[in-house]
Order: structure tokens, then C-alpha cells, then sequence
């Protein structure tokens, strides 16, 4: 089996077998976290309109995780 190119027993000699699978699932990860946030959108709206009243500034960051 090959990931991005490369063949998976060289992957896992080089450590790299888990980075590869997480880079190749990125396109379907992202197809499903898109079809959640439309499911949620709405309380998405609700609960930015009320933080913004509440709050004077808002940031939103990542840990730089996956949502596997």
C-alpha cells in the first residue's frame, strides 16, 4: 500500500506511517466536520451573537489536532 507516494513499510521504518494517514484523511475529515457545522449552524449564529454582546474581544484557536 502506498501513502503520498510512498510505500507503507518505508513509512513506518521512517516513523511517518501515523503523519501519512492523518495528511490522507484530511479531504473526508473536513467533508464531515462541513457537514456538521451546516447541521449546527444555527446554534452556531445563537451562541456568537451572544458572546459578542458579552464579550469586548474573542479569539478562536486551534490545538492543531484532528477530530478523529
Amino acid at each position: 500500500m502506498q501513502l503520498l507516494t510512498l510505500e507503507e513499510k518505508f513509512l513506518i521504518q521512517n516513523g511517518a506511517i501515523l503523519t501519512a494517514k492523518e495528511i490522507t484523511g484530511q479531504p473526508e475529515l473536513w467533508n464531515n466536520i462541513l457537514k456538521l457545522l451546516s447541521k449546527a449552524a444555527d446554534d452556531i449564529e445563537n451562541f456568537l451573537q451572544t458572546a459578542y454582546a458579552e464579550a469586548d474581544s474573542i479569539i478562536l484557536t486551534g490545538a492543531g489536532t484532528s477530530a478523529l
